[in-house]
């Protein structure tokens, strides 16, 4: 995982990473329609979400298998739990067509509270439990998810 700003320095990121920050960067996103926008075909677009916290309690925590996430945060904040995969994980749905599994929350889990043009990058190897609301206060908010898949930074 990692956690960032856009206004700090990426240049020693790997080429897939910095396109997809350079992407983000380009973009007016207070204009751009929800939804899913290509960038370079299937293996990296961007989902654009307008979204209200909640009780992190009530979300759900999640992983993939053939994408990074590159979540960045247009406005507002948000409370994430994050934590490494131990192949353990009770899955308790799974979406393999989108690449997304849910499964139990993790014993051990970081929590990390973001804000507007902040940036975290989750790999594979990661599980993260996104929408949580920030010392319990509800709140709408603008979210991308720039999706890398793993082909690009040399995975299988």
């Amino acid at each position: 995982m990692i956690l960032s700003n856009l206004s700090y320095d990426d240049s020693w990121y790997p080429a897939a990473l910095r396109r997809a920050l350079d992407y983000v960067r380009r973009q007016d996103f207070s204009t751009m329609e929800a939804g899913d926008h290509p960038i370079e075909g299937d293996l990296m677009y961007a989902k654009v979400f307008d979204m209200t916290s909640e009780d992190l309690s009530s979300c759900k925590a999640e992983f993939h298998d053939r994408y990074l996430d590159v979540q960045y945060w247009v406005n507002g904040e948000e409370l994430l739990g994050c934590s490494g995969r131990t192949g353990d994980e009770k899955i308790i749905e799974s979406h393999p067509e989108r690449d997304l599994y849910f499964c139990t929350v993790p014993e051990k889990e970081t929590m990390i509270h973001v804000h507007g043009g902040d940036f975290v990058v989750f790999f594979p190897s990661d599980i993260h439990r996104p929408g949580g609301a920030w010392q319990g206060k509800r709140q709408s908010y603008r979210k991308v998810v720039v999706k890398v898949s793993v082909l690009l930074l040399g995975g299988k």
